[in-house]
């Protein structure tokens, strides 16, 4: 069906029994007959993932690059070995973690695994886990995944994860107080008073979680639409977890302190031009020079 039965390897999408293969160790087939094979490693590029459509033509679908995540052709694969199939998408366990490939988007996520051997995290989230080895991955009827942790000689189960976390928050203008923690959930944003609108950047801290700000849905990593925000008004980020766990993340605008006067008056004579806010030279009527230097909070005069 697939190999010449001399080890080596093609990058050529052909016909699968006349692409030679090499350290073959997993097998998935989805619901229209591809079958998924994964290629454990090949000399120096490292592992693949192939797949033999019902025409009988090999193609790659992921692995040759050097990226941990990304687009599944530009992702480095350390020893492929299980695969398995979940709604869709295909998991693969690797030799230190278990990656998801989205089929439709074409690009690999990471769902559990440091990146480190060894064996920690049991009852903590999937992403901090250390596995060593992981060969077997299944899904039961609960879409729960099981995992044969092989070096460290058990079998793991990750279920539905409740982590609904951020890891990153940022915003196009201005600066969070205090800087971001994902424990904490409640910030304030000095933004210049030439901002009307921001944008916000959520970055979930699990693949499964999702992600909306002040309503609409946004892609974790990516930037909102435009806000528009005066001071004292507030965007709420809230994150879902896999289970249906929200967490909420409030940012209230308050406005950027300045050095600037609000009025200036002399005891004798009249300021020439009136004061306002960004002038930093004033005159008498008499002509004599009045210096008075302002400080700018955004390092500019206005």
């Amino acid at each position: 069906m697939a190999g010449t039965g001399t080890q080596g390897h093609s990058a050529v999408e052909t016909s699968a029994a006349l692409a030679p293969l090499s350290w073959l160790a997993g097998l998935a087939v989805d619901d229209e007959d591809n079958l998924y094979i994964a290629e454990e490693l090949y000399a120096s590029t490292g592992g693949f993932i192939r797949k033999v459509d019902p025409s009988g033509n090999i193609s790659i679908v992921a692995g040759g690059g050097n990226l941990e995540t990304g687009p599944a052709t530009s992702v480095d694969l350390h020893d492929p070995t299980g695969l398995a199939f979940d709604n869709g998408e295909l998991f693969i366990s690797t030799y230190t973690t278990i990656l998801k490939l989205d089929l439709t988007a074409g690009t690999i996520s990471k769902v559990a695994g440091s990146g480190l051997t060894g064996y920690s995290g049991d009852g903590g989230p999937a992403s901090a886990a250390n596995l060593f080895s992981p060969s077997g991955v299944a899904f039961d009827g609960n879409h729960d995944l099981h995992i044969a942790d092989t070096e460290n000689h058990v079998v793991r189960r990750i279920g539905e994860s409740n982590d609904a976390g951020l890891s990153s928050l940022t915003l196009s203008s201005g600066s969070l107080s205090p800087g971001f923690s994902s424990g904490t959930t409640d910030y304030t944003a000095a933004i210049p008073s030439s901002e009307s609108s921001i944008t916000v950047t959520p970055t979930v801290r699990d693949s499964y979680a999702t992600v909306e700000v002040n309503g609409t849905a946004v892609t974790s990593g990516m930037e909102s639409g435009a806000i528009d925000l005066s001071v004292g008004d507030t965007v709420a980020i809230v994150v879902t977890a896999e289970d249906g766990t929200k967490k909420t993340y409030k940012v209230t605008r308050t406005s950027l302190s300045n050095a600037n006067l609000s009025s200036l008056t002399l005891s004798s004579g009249v300021l020439k031009p009136d004061v306002r806010a960004g002038h930093d030279e004033l005159h008498g009527e008499r002509g004599e020079r009045r210096e008075q230097h302002y400080g700018y909070a955004d390092g500019e005069r206005q």
